[in-house]
């Protein structure tokens, strides 16, 4: 005699032949791929469905949108203030202007995004890792490099 699943019991499902649990939220028998992992390295899910969880998260971000703005545009000034510090203290590494407004981050190698778009909708560490992968280069020395009148190399920094 087979005995009945338990809530979040895994192994085979007599009736449907694959790996089940079933959902702490809707209760309903579904296969365990509709559980996202909640540590891969040990197998383990999630106890609640990938439907009821997305469920869940809309909720709540409806719940505390007011929240959720006030954190990102503190987020945005953090980031903002840490792009314009880095601008006052390097000036051009070719010919020395130093007016933040003037400067621009030139990608040397590795540019997986630009920093002026992370401005926007980064975090501090994305945004500290892209810069280190740059030099400033005020906007005339910039459009001169990527129109190769002026070579500064991609090894290293200046």
């Amino acid at each position: 005699m087979v005995e009945p699943l338990t809530p979040n019991q895994r192994g085979k499902c007599s009736i449907h032949l694959v790996s089940a649990m079933i959902c702490n939220k809707c209760g309903i028998d579904k296969d365990e791929t509709e559980f996202v992992f909640k540590n891969k390295t040990k197998g383990k899910r999630h106890t609640i469905c990938k439907e009821c969880q997305k469920q869940y998260k809309l909720k709540y971000y409806y719940d505390n949108k007011q929240s959720h703005y006030e954190r990102n545009n503190i987020t945005r000034a953090k980031i903002a203030e840490v792009i314009d510090n880095y601008k006052e203290n390097h000036p051009c590494i070719l010919c020395g202007e130093s007016s933040k407004e003037c400067l621009d981050f030139h990608h040397l190698h590795d540019k997986d995004i630009e920093v002026s778009k992370l401005r926007t909708f980064g975090s501090i560490r994305r945004v500290i890792e892209e810069i280190d992968k740059c030099v400033v280069l005020c906007a005339n020395c910039h459009r001169k490099v990527h129109a190769g009148t002026i070579n500064i190399g991609t090894s290293s920094k200046g």
